[in-house]
């Protein structure tokens, strides 16, 4: 039986290059300020833009290097997804995946993709041929990219009817990303961007951020300080006076 409802939450945290088990546990303080049922983080998140990296080892061990999405619940982790189409340094280094998958969360289908796939006719339609609910990805672009990150949105809003949950990566990292976009973001069925976080990477816990009926909501630390924490709709998404961004939150409904 589908749950009523399902909060998401696309982030974009600090990454230290190589640093898996500090980068882990800023991923989990995520997860906790977050307070979501789902929570997407960007391509290679665990290790930042090094595709030299070592292999993470998981539940489900892989025996070839692949980029993927982990699914990390109280089960263990294990890869959800493996990325198809790849750009870049990507193809010398990494074996693809098999295209289009769902992962059911509380009976919700929720389409997975990975950068590259994301503006990938071939994997826009298979996963739309697959009536997910929801696709969630996780990207690494540059600043002046981000125009097609917001298109490829779009075209997938229309291909799947269907939210789309976009995480991307902030701040420096290898290869040739001494910049990023950031700005995470996430865009209802009919292709309104609902909330989008800025450029800059997220300090966990600050600020924390809710959802209700598919509107987002952004409490401070100064707001919650001033007696707000029980109100559940403030915008925009960020924190102008620090600078700082967080997670862009959803719920389906």
């Amino acid at each position: 039986m589908r749950a009523p409802w399902l909060t998401v939450a696309a982030a974009q945290p600090a990454c230290l290059a190589l640093d898996v088990a500090g980068n882990a546990e800023t991923h989990a303080r995520v997860v906790l300020a977050a307070q979501a049922r789902v929570v997407v983080f960007p391509e290679l998140s665990l290790t930042g833009y090094e595709l030299d990296a070592a292999p993470v080892q998981c539940d489900h061990k892989a025996l070839i290097p692949i980029i993927a999405l982990l699914a990390i619940d109280g089960a263990g982790a294990r890869p959800a997804y493996r990325k198809t189409w790849f750009g870049g340094n990507e193809p010398t280094q990494f074996h693809a995946g098999d295209g289009p998958t769902v992962l059911d969360v509380d009976g919700w289908r929720l389409g997975l993709g990975i950068c590259k796939d994301t503006g990938a006719p071939q994997h826009v339609a298979g996963t739309a041929a697959l009536n997910v609910d929801a696709y969630l990805a996780g990207l690494v672009h540059l600043p002046q990219e981000l125009p097609e990150q917001e298109a490829r949105a779009v075209v997938i809003v229309r291909a799947c009817r269907a939210f789309v949950v976009f995480a991307s990566f902030a701040g420096p990292t290898g290869d040739v990303f001494a910049e990023t976009a950031g700005s995470s973001a996430n865009y209802s069925a009919e292709g309104l961007a609902l909330a989008r976080t800025g450029p800059r990477r997220c300090c966990p816990g600050h600020p924390r951020l809710r959802s209700s009926h598919c509107r987002n909501v952004y409490r401070s630390r100064s707001a919650i300080a001033r007696g707000l924490a029980e109100h559940d709709h403030f915008v925009p998404i960020g924190d102008r006076a620090t600078g700082r961004d967080a997670a862009a939150l959803l719920t389906i409904d």
